[in-house]
């Protein structure tokens, strides 16, 4: 999208994917969508609607993660004008992604830039390379779902994202449930899968 650095192993495993869209007779187009990025935006509403709603938890500071600290501290901070400003910036994004939606019907990308992480090493809740694909539908409204579509080298899993334009769930789940059904079925290597009798499959 522009704003997203894609991973090489995600980029192989994700265009395999699209491939076999190809073969089932999708028509396939590369476009550039909008390239705002969403993720300080998102931030900025979430913060502020976080502590709204849950502010009060800061009373019990000690039994929250460092995240959800610092999600609240930002919502503390923000002022009724830099909430309505964010606000404003929305409603321009969504615009563009609706204009945009004019062109296409769906829009196919990977699920997240990078391949999961393993636990040891994951830092989700401050990692903003976790979560920029999603907050495109999060900020817009519009539908979306991801599924597994293959594994890197090393056994971890990458994402597809669907997303349509506002009011195409139907679509969106479909052409998901489509993806699901023809691409081989994922298994990841030991200790996480390959049972007797599984093989593992690396796309």
């Amino acid at each position: 999208f522009g704003f997203a650095q894609v991973d090489n192993e995600v980029k192989r495993v994700f265009a395999d994917a699209v491939a076999n869209l190809g073969r089932l007779g999708c028509e396939l187009t590369a476009l550039q969508p909008p390239t705002t990025n969403p993720v300080e935006m998102s931030i900025q509403i979430t913060a502020a609607e976080s502590f709204a709603s849950e502010g009060y938890l800061l009373a019990q500071e000690s039994e929250l993660t460092s995240h959800s600290v610092s999600l609240l501290r930002l919502g503390e901070a923000m002022s009724a004008s830099d909430y309505l400003y964010a606000q404003e910036r929305r409603r321009t994004f969504t615009c563009e992604w609706g204009e945009f939606f004019e062109q296409v019907d769906l829009v196919i990308s990977p699920g997240c830039p990078v391949a999961a992480a393993r636990i040891e090493d994951a830092e989700a809740d401050t990692d903003e390379e976790w979560w920029g694909m999603y907050a495109i539908a999060n900020l817009t409204g519009q539908p979306a779902t991801v599924l597994p579509c293959g594994l890197t080298n090393s056994g971890l899993p990458v994402g597809i994202q669907v997303m349509g334009r506002r009011y195409s769930d139907a679509a969106v789940l479909s052409v998901a449930a489509t993806i699901e059904r023809t691409l081989p079925r994922l298994v990841p290597p030991a200790p996480f899968g390959n049972r007797e009798g599984e093989q593992i499959a690396h796309r």
